[in-house]
């Protein structure tokens, strides 16, 4: 098994991370602006765009995507 191989459970064939590190990275990205205190920059599209330079994905990804515009507003919100 080489290295590469072990990072496939966390990308699709898409080079887009799984649902599970997508969300994960939002409600990560939360908790670390409420340590900060930073509260100014908990809004759900700062929080969307932290999350994406994050995680190494294209700016505007939660925007763009169907599902996940949705579901990233729900998850923030929840968090925040």
């Amino acid at each position: 098994m080489s290295d590469s191989d072990s990072d496939s459970d966390s990308l699709s064939s898409t080079g887009i991370p799984s649902d599970t590190v997508l969300e994960k990275g939002l409600r990560d990205t939360v908790a670390g602006i409420f340590k900060k205190g930073n509260l100014e920059e908990l809004t759900v599209k700062r929080v969307r765009s932290a999350t994406e330079k994050a995680l190494g994905i294209e700016e505007g990804f939660y925007k763009n995507d169907e599902i996940w515009k949705a579901r990233s507003d729900q998850i923030i919100k929840q968090e925040a």
